[in-house]
This record gives structure tokens, C-alpha cells and sequence, in this order.
């Protein structure tokens, strides 16, 4: 049995109507939207206590977002983002479409008219030709993206409209994709919208055909009932009296869902709490496509390479014939066999015949303390009067499953981290040659996949070929090193191609590179993603794995310098340029279909812009492009001409400064010298940062977009800039991310001394020019660290990728393992608890487990659903160390107070012995932000049990984190890496108030007393 533990989706709808209620911006209690008659268009107003203005009372603040047109605007609908900035949803009266506006701050608001607001962006979301966007509801889900449900006047049909929400197709907006969800009949008035316990979301709208209230559920996929298959649609109150207008949905805090509507037969308010599918329902499964077959036993293996057991069919050993099992993610297996007549698991034909069933289920919405059982029972009308299903005819065991009490809280993650030799520049660091023949590194792109492994795209100067390479950890080939495989993507004979790379993933996994082909003729802006087989880069000298694609080569050799490829909220990616023949900064977008085609590639799966040509400018040098928390692109770049830093931001209409109306373009720094080497990042409240390089003054800078009141920049008091680093020369090749916390961090080149350097953000007490930053040397022999590329893998550690200009070599830094301190998700979207993500278990970080294997779970397909979750590999959970890696488990827990003795101990194995590399047991010290040991063992054989316990010496309340209302203190279990690697393994990871407590039977108690206490938590075991 596969379980998918969701208990935290409790928490996912913390944020629905909640700050509309309790506050709004400028400290006010509360806001509100409206129509003004005089005015056609839309008013924002804020409570402020004392002092407003523009109200009718001093005690609010009016403000006309959009004033709009002579027919003005309607049925408005307000919500806070997860930056805490408002969005009103509207109806366009005259161009009878749908709009939003969002909240920017500042002066740098477009869209909202010449009399509207310069704090607000006002954007056409939907305006298909028909009349769309009346009634609409807006709401954030719990990714942050926003939804919006409106009535399709011409088609009468509920309409959904989101950002990053994977359902719809392209809107009006292009950032935006929109549906219709339910066309059954005359429905989709009055709309109510909200997200469910587990993250999916709620649409409440009235059914005019059947006069009832109808609700909506996005599902995904396409086992929906309703116009759009990935949704499910029903009646929730058709009583035969005019029901359902002006209806609204919310989910309690117990996760219930609760619908107000109106009741025009009797004039009446009604109510209706929508029915559960019950406590415990099955989810989406961890492995395999629903239903499978499981064709080996697995339930009495003794380890992960057990194939004896694995393969036999004594079924725990009972000397029994084997049966195909069956793995599924429905609670009811319906046949799949073709001719309709075989049930999912055929009937047996042996005496003493077994079989294994496997499934998950989503636990968000069971009682806590309870114990639910399961029997598998078959459906069929042979005997109406005894019911459908029936089980087996006597049942004397059940399987089952127990729900932890409230308040016993564990969390824990794992990963590897590649362990190289220690930087010259600091041991902390680890450094390595990746690729070290014929003069290859320059034009460094790094990104991590979704297993969690870095790949990094490169130029080969010797033969001006576009090269990949991704760690493997052992048995790569193509490299300076095994740990991991490089290939030549691309190598056309007398062509240059690779310069300006850049990689991202798109969200299944794809990596997609966009680079420059120098190619006189035929040249340009090239996208290439990996494939399967038969890749066009392999007719081209490269390879088979690849398609390669010319986007743009309008100008020839002048097109595709600066190349910055992002995956969009849709999924598809994007990529700024620079058009170095025109001086223009541009931007090409997969479409997928039905594009406009490029300068001399008039594909249909890609569209171009010019997105800034003002002027005599040359405009787009060190481009960089991304997307913010609400899914709006941005892209850094530089004004050459005017030594300016500038930035675009895509508005949808009514842009300024640029020579597209869909982007407002700024300038924000500027010097007496070019500015350059830009490099862009969003914080985790959505606002982009940018570094660059002053070359005046040889110093590296940050700009941080603040909306208005910023400072230290020349241009922009939308910006605020900050000089990180004028020490020795640098700041050029520099590369900003953030990291789990929400710090940022950059890496550069010093040109003075050729090191590759870190800045770290730490708000005070640094040693950089700017005191909030500490900055060091990583790598210091020879001259290194141009082209530089930081990114963070999913546990929050840091690593660059860099080119060695002395030995002309592609170089990667890493830290050894992460000194920051775990990350608690309180809010996980539905979509990544997924087993082949997290082991269907929560995680401590932004990160992921990653396993052995790069296909579903960790081993074969017949896993289905036990992959880490069940699978019985000896009762422990199984981390894969390749060699030269540290493996590593986190666990944190919760306390009700931060002031009790703590004891920890786990217990394990690992194929290495102890004495060859070190077991350690850290503690998180939150005072200090910094891991400290309480325990080692030097002693441990290879394969057999090892123990670690401790407990923290300092002040314990220095090692608790408080959170809503309970204590988080964390822990971490390593062992350093060795040459041969193995498995590394928790089998039970302990936690107690006290060293004198025992454990017995799963609960601590007190050997003085015999009294059992089941308050505290109690250990983790697979």
C-alpha cells in the first residue's frame, strides 16, 4: 500500500479571503472594490483610520484604477497575492472582455488609461471576439498563480482564466490561458472560485437551464465529466425551486467545503457544505500508468537487490502460485482487459493462489488518532438485495492504516551531494575539472533537472561546437571526469555554434538550450531539447538525443548574442536575445502551434517580438530573462549606447518605453562607463533583482526593484542599487540566485587577482564593500571564474559552474554540503507530493530525493506504487550514493515549548564502513545559523547496524524555530564521502524530552514510573 501523506493541505487555504478581511496595504483594516457610476470605471478603497483621501470619509483612501469608457465596467472582484499586493478582477463593459489589475506600486503601472492609476497594471486577459468576464471571482492558488472563473455571455459557459495553472489554452493575454469548463446548457453566471484541502480547485456558478447550483473541480487530466475533461461538474442543489445565483465557495480549516447561494423561489440565503469523498481517497499514484500490472512479487523482499524473493510466488512464504497483481489510483479498478469480460484482476485457477495490490491515497482530510482498515471487495448485480460489493466471505485480518495524533510531527528530506577536492580558495568548497580537453567552458549556462542533477551548456572554442554535460555521478563518459557525461550537441563543419548558451527545464523534465550559430547564411538564434531518438542535431555532427532548430536568423550573424532561455507559467519556453545587426532586444516564444514565425524561420511553433528598439540606441546586450511569483516576464539588459542598466516588463497593453506596447521598459543605473553582465533573480515575495557590473568603477552592483522610495540608483527610484563589491576589480561574468531562506547570492569574476568570488547576502556585520554582504574567495589559482553560472540544488546547496582561462577548462564549484538552515513547507501544492519526487513524503526544503534510477521510482516498473514509500527493502528507507558523494538525511520536529531536554538517536547502515568515512549528527543552532556536531561514529562496520545519538549543549531555546504556534528544532544525519560509495540507509530515527525515557511499543515512557507518554513524538521507521 502506496500513501501519499497530506496532512499539511490544511494549511493551503490559509490565505482565501483572509487579508480582504483583515487588512490591506498602508497598514489599513480593510479595503474594497467597486464601480463608479460617474467615473465607468473601477475604485479601489482602503481603510486607513485618519487622514484618506479621496472618499467621502477621512477614514479611508479612494483610489480610481481605471477609469475606463463611456460603458464602463463591472462586477469587480478582489484578492491579495502571496506578496501581499491586491488584484482586481473586472468586467470590460465595452469591449465586453475580461480584465485584471494588480497593484505595482510606485509610478511604473500601465494599462489603467491616461486617467487611471500609475500604481496599477491593467491587463485584457480574455477577449476572444465574444462577450466574456462578467461575474467574475479571483483567487490565488496555492503555487501563488492566479485563477479567475467569469461567465461567457455569447456561449453561456463557465470560463476559467489562469496564470500557471496548467489548464486552457493561449488568452488574450499570452501569459495567461483560459477554457471553457462547463458548456452544458446556459450556466456560468455568478461564479464563486476557492481551492480545496488539497490544492485543486473549486467553482461554484448557477445552472440557469436547471435552475440549480452547480459546482466545478479541477482534477487534471481528462477522467473529468464536464465540457473541459479536466474537470468534474454537478449538481449540488436541485431541489426544483430556483436555486444557486450569487453564489460564493470557501474551504474551512478542517478542509470542508462550504457554498452560499441564493434561493429566488423563497427568497431565501442558503447554504450547502459540499460532501467529502470521504476521510481517506485515493490519489494520484507515485509510479507506472493506472491501471498496471505488477508481475513479480515484491512484498517479501529482504533488500533492494532481492531478486529471489522478488521474483517467486510463496507469497511470504506460503508455497502458493503467482498471479498477476495490480497496481491502480482509483478506489474502484475497472477492467482493462478489451473485450469488457475480465475483471482488473483475473479470477483464480489454483488452490493457494496469491496476488499484490498496490495504490495510494491522499490522507489531508482524515481524522487524526484514527485507524482506518481496508479489504478488497468485487463489484458486481448477481444479488441486488445483498448490496453491490461484496468482500471476501470471512475476513480475520485487516489491512490497516493509523492516522499520527495531532501535534506528533516529523519531517524529514535526503539527498546526495557530489563531493569534489577542496577549492584553493576555501575548504568549505569543493572544485573540479568537468571538461578539460580543447579549450572548452566559455558561455556557461547551469541548471538543475527535476531528479536534482545538474547539467551545464558550454562552448568548445577548439571546434566551435555547442557542448552539454549533466552529472551521473559514476560510469559518465565525454569528460575530465566519470562522475559525469559530456556530449557534443552540436558541431557542424566550418560553423561556429554554442556561444551565449543558456538551459532551463520545462516541467517534464525536458532540458531545452538556446545558444548562437555564427553562421553567415544560415545562422542565428538556435533552440535545441533533448529527445529520445532521432534528434535533427545528430545530422548536423552532433547528437541523436537532440533536435536543434534555427529560430531566428533575420540578420544573419548579428542575431542570437545574449541568449536567456526561461520556462514560461505555461510550460513552454521562452528566450531573450540580442539582435546585434539592428541593436534591438528581442524575444522568441514556443507556441507549440500557429505561430508567427522568425526572421527567415517562419516556424509556426515559435513566435518573435522586437520587445525595446527606441531610439539610436543599441539595446539587449547581457539580456537575461524570467518570471516573477505571478508569472509576469521580465528581462534584464543593457543600453550600450547609453551605459544604462534597463529593464522590461511585459504588461500585456499600454506599455511605455519600449517599442512594444505589450512591455513597459525602464532604465534604471546608469555610469559614465557601460554597465554589463546582467543577471536576474526574483525573491520569494516575486520581485526581481539584478547584478551587474559598474565598469567605471570595477565593482559589482545589485539593483532591487522596490516600486518607489528606492535609493543609490542614477536613474530609477523604483530600483534601489547597491555597490556589493569594489574591493579588487570586480563584479564582471556575475550570476544571482537566491537560496532557501530568500537571500540572494552572486558569483563573479575579480578581475584584479582572476579568482571566482561569492557574495552572500547576511543583512549586517559583512565584509564586502556593502556590510550587509560577506564575500570570499572560492577559487584563487590561476585565472578563473569567468562565464560564472550559480544555482542552487534542490537541498539548498549552492554551486557555479565557470571557465578556468588558464587551463582553458569547464570548471564546477560546489559547496560540500548546506550550512543554512532547513526550510519548513507549510503550504505543498498538490502536485509535488509525488513519490517520484519526494518518496511520498514531506520534505524539508524546496527540494527533491532523488533515486538511482532516472525512470519512475527507484527500480523496475513492477515497483507501481511501493517505490520508497512501501517498498520493503530490509524496514529501512534507502538513500544510493554514487562515489565521491555525501549522503545525507534531515528530519525536523515539532515541540510545544522550546525549553525541555532533548534527546535524539538514530539508527542505520551504510555499505561503507565508519572508520573509512565518518558518521556525523548535527543539530540546527538558530541563534547561531549554524550546524553543530553532537555526535559521531568512527566505528561502524560496512553493512552492519550503526547507532548516533546526542543531544544539543548550548541553550536549548537557541536550537528552536517557532512557527505558528509550535517549536521546530532540526537535525541532520551525514556520512563523508568515499571512493567506492553504496547504500546508505535510516532504518529509525528517535526523538525524546529526555535521556531517561525508554521506548516501547512506538510510545516513550518513564522506567521510574512505567507511565507511558504518548504526548511526545515517536520515532520514524520505514
Amino acid at each position: 500500500m502506496g500513501l501519499r501523506d497530506s496532512g499539511l493541505d490544511r494549511q493551503l487555504n490559509r490565505h482565501v479571503q483572509l487579508d480582504s478581511v483583515l487588512g490591506g496595504r498602508s497598514g489599513g483594516s480593510g479595503l474594497h472594490t467597486y464601480n463608479n457610476g460617474t467615473l465607468s470605471g473601477v475604485k479601489y478603497a482602503a481603510y486607513v483610520g485618519s487622514g484618506g483621501t479621496g472618499c467621502a470619509t477621512a477614514a479611508w483612501t479612494c483610489t480610481v484604477v481605471e477609469a475606463g469608457s463611456a460603458t464602463g465596467v463591472d462586477y469587480t472582484s478582489i484578492q491579495f497575492d502571496h506578496a501581499d499586493d491586491p488584484w482586481i478582477a473586472y468586467y470590460d463593459k465595452s469591449g465586453t472582455a475580461l480584465k485584471v489589475a494588480n497593484y505595482v506600486g510606485g509610478t511604473n503601472g500601465t494599462g489603467c488609461g491616461a486617467t487611471g492609476s500609475t500604481a496599477w497594471t491593467c491587463e485584457t486577459i480574455d477577449n476572444t471576439g465574444t462577450d466574456v468576464g462578467s461575474w467574475p471571482s479571483l483567487m490565488f492558488g496555492p503555487a501563488g498563480n492566479p485563477w479567475v472563473s467569469f461567465y461567457d455571455t455569447t456561449n453561456t459557459a463557465l470560463r476559467i482564466a489562469t496564470k500557471g495553472g496548467s489548464f486552457g489554452s493561449q488568452c488574450t493575454d499570452i501569459t495567461w490561458t483560459c477554457g471553457a469548463v462547463d458548456n452544458t446548457g446556459s450556466v456560468g453566471q455568478y461564479t464563486g472560485l476557492a481551492a480545496d484541502a488539497s490544492g485543486k480547485i473549486i467553482a461554484s456558478y448557477y445552472d440557469a437551464t436547471n435552475t440549480s447550483m452547480r459546482v466545478a473541480r479541477y482534477v487534471g487530466g481528462s477522467s473529468g465529466n464536464c465540457t473541459a475533461t479536466s474537470w468534474d461538474c454537478g449538481s449540488v442543489d436541485n431541489t426544483g425551486t430556483d436555486t444557486g445565483q450569487y453564489t460564493s465557495v470557501a474551504v474551512a480549516p478542517d478542509g470542508n467545503i462550504w457554498a452560499s447561494y441564493y434561493d429566488v423561489t423563497n427568497t431565501a440565503l442558503r447554504a450547502a457544505q459540499v460532501t467529502r469523498g470521504g476521510e481517506i481517497i485515493p490519489s494520484a499514484g507515485l509510479a507506472a500508468v493506472s491501471p498496471g500490472t505488477i508481475a513479480t512479487s515484491q512484498s517479501d523482499m529482504t533488500t533492494v537487490s532481492d531478486t529471489t524473493n522478488k521474483n517467486d510466488a510463496d507469497c511470504i512464504n506460503v508455497d502458493a502460485a503467482w498471479n498477476n497483481g495490480v497496481w491502480g489510483s482509483g478506489s474502484e479498478a475497472q477492467s482493462n482487459q478489451t473485450s469488457g469480460t475480465n475483471s482488473i484482476l483475473p479470477a483464480g485457477n489454483v488452490l493457494g493462489q496469491c496476488t499484490e495490490v498496490a495504490f495510494t491515497l491522499d490522507t489531508s482530510q482524515a481524522t487524526a488518532g484514527s485507524t482506518y482498515r481496508f479489504i478488497v471487495a468485487s463489484s458486481n448485480a448477481d444479488r441486488p438485495d445483498k448490496g453491490t460489493w461484496r468482500g471476501p466471505a470471512g475476513i480475520t485480518a485487516y489491512a490497516t492504516l493509523t492516522i499520527a495524533s495531532a501535534g506528533i510531527t516529523q519531517r524529514f528530506s535526503k539527498d546526495t551531494n557530489p563531493s569534489f577536492a577542496a577549492c584553493d580558495g576555501s575548504s568549505t568548497w569543493g572544485c573540479e575539472a568537468v571538461d578539460s580537453t580543447n579549450n572548452r567552458g566559455q558561455y556557461v549556462g547551469m541548471a538543475y533537472d527535476p531528479a536534482g542533477r545538474p547539467w551545464v551548456s558550454y562552448y568548445d572554442s577548439s571546434a566551435t561546437a555547442m557542448r552539454v554535460a549533466r552529472y551521473v555521478g559514476t560510469g559518465g563518459t565525454g569528460c575530465a571526469t566519470t562522475e559525469w557525461t559530456c556530449i557534443q550537441m552540436e558541431n557542424q563543419a566550418g560553423r561556429t555554434t554554442g556561444q551565449y548558451s543558456s538551459i532551463a527545464f520545462t516541467k517534464d523534465g525536458t532540458p531545452w538550450v538556446a545558444y548562437r550559430d555564427n553562421n553567415t547564411t544560415t545562422g542565428g538564434l538556435k533552440v535545441a531539447n533533448r529527445v529520445s531518438s532521432s534528434g535533427t542535431c545528430g545530422s548536423i555532427g552532433g547528437s541523436t538525443s537532440w533536435n536543434c532548430t534555427t529560430i531566428d536568423n533575420g540578420t544573419g550573424t548579428g542575431t542570437g548574442q545574449y541568449t536567456s532561455v526561461a520556462v514560461s507559467p505555461s510550460g513552454a519556453p521562452w528566450s531573450a536575445y540580442y539582435d546585434n545587426g539592428n541593436g534591438f532586444l528581442k524575444l522568441a516564444m514556443n507556441v507549440g502551434s500557429g505561430g508567427s514565425g522568425c526572421g527567415g524561420q517562419p516556424s509556426p511553433a515559435w513566435s518573435c517580438l522586437t520587445v525595446d528598439s527606441s531610439g539610436s540606441a543599441n539595446f539587449g546586450s547581457s539580456a537575461h530573462l524570467g518570471f516573477d511569483g505571478n508569472g509576469t516576464a521580465w528581462i534584464s539588459y543593457v543600453d550600450s549606447t547609453n551605459s544604462q542598466l534597463r529593464l522590461a516588463q511585459y504588461v500585456g497593453s499600454g506599455g511605455s518605453g519600449c517599442s512594444s506596447t505589450q512591455w513597459t521598459c525602464t532604465a534604471v543605473d546608469a555610469n559614465t562607463g557601460a554597465t554589463g553582465f546582467s543577471s536576474m533573480a526574483f525573491s520569494t515575495t516575486g520581485r526581481p533583482y539584478v547584478s551587474y557590473y559598474d565598469s567605471t568603477n570595477t565593482a559589482l552592483r545589485m539593483a532591487q526593484y522596490v516600486g518607489s522610495g528606492g535609493s543609490g540608483c542614477n536613474i530609477s527610484s523604483a530600483w534601489t542599487c547597491t555597490t556589493v563589491d569594489n574591493s579588487a576589480a570586480d563584479g564582471q561574468y556575475s550570476s544571482i540566485a537566491f537560496d532557501a531562506q530568500g537571500d540572494p547570492w552572486i558569483s563573479y569574476h575579480e578581475s584584479g587577482g582572476g579568482d571566482l568570488r561569492i557574495a552572500e547576502y547576511v543583512t549586517s556585520g559583512g565584509n564586502c564593500t556593502s556590510a550587509a554582504w560577506n564575500c570570499s574567495s572560492v577559487n584563487t589559482t590561476n585565472t578563473v571564474g569567468t562565464y560564472s553560472s550559480l544555482a542552487f540544488d534542490h537541498s539548498g546547496n549552492p554551486a557555479v559552474a565557470y571557465y578556468d582561462t588558464t587551463n582553458l577548462d569547464l570548471r564546477l564549484a560546489k559547496r560540500h554540503i548546506n550550512a543554512g538552515k532547513p526550510k519548513v513547507v507549510e503550504i505543498l501544492s498538490a502536485g509535488a507530493r509525488s513519490g517520484r519526487w519526494d518518496d511520498g513524503r514531506y520534505h524539508l526544503d524546496n527540494g527533491l530525493a532523488p533515486r538511482s534510477s532516472t525512470g519512475d521510482c527507484n527500480a523496475v516498473t513492477n515497483d507501481m506504487g511501493y517505490c520508497g514509500v512501501a517498498n520493503n527493502d530490509g524496514f529501512t528507507d534507502t538513500l544510493y550514493v554514487s562515489p565521491n558523494e555525501r549522503p545525507f538525511y534531515t528530519f525536523g520536529v515539532t515541540r510545544s515549548d522550546n525549553t525541555s531536554p532533548t534527546f535524539v538517536q538514530w539508527r542505520g547502515a551504510s555499505d561503507v564502513a565508519a572508520s573509512t568515512a565518518t558518521m556525523t549528527l548535527e543539530v540546527f543552532n538558530i541563534n547561531s545559523g549554524a550546524w553543530e556536531s553532537i555526535g559521531t561514529n568512527t566505528s561502524c562496520a560496512a553493512g552492519s547496524g550503526c547507532t548516533l545519538i546526542g543531544s544539543p549543549s548550548g541553550t536549548l531555546s537557541n536550537y528552536y524555530e517557532l512557527i505558528g504556534s509550535v517549536y521546530w528544532i532540526y537535525f541532520r544525519v551525514s556520512q563523508a564521502p568515499s571512493t567506492t560509495g553504496g547504500l546508505f540507509q535510516t532504518n529509525v530515527f528517535m526523538f525524546a524530552p529526555t535521556t531517561d525515557l525508554l521506548m516501547r511499543h512506538g510510545s516513550w515512557f518513564d522506567p521510574s514510573s512505567q507511565t507511558a507518554d504518548r504526548s511526545q513524538p515517536y520515532f520514524w521507521a520505514d
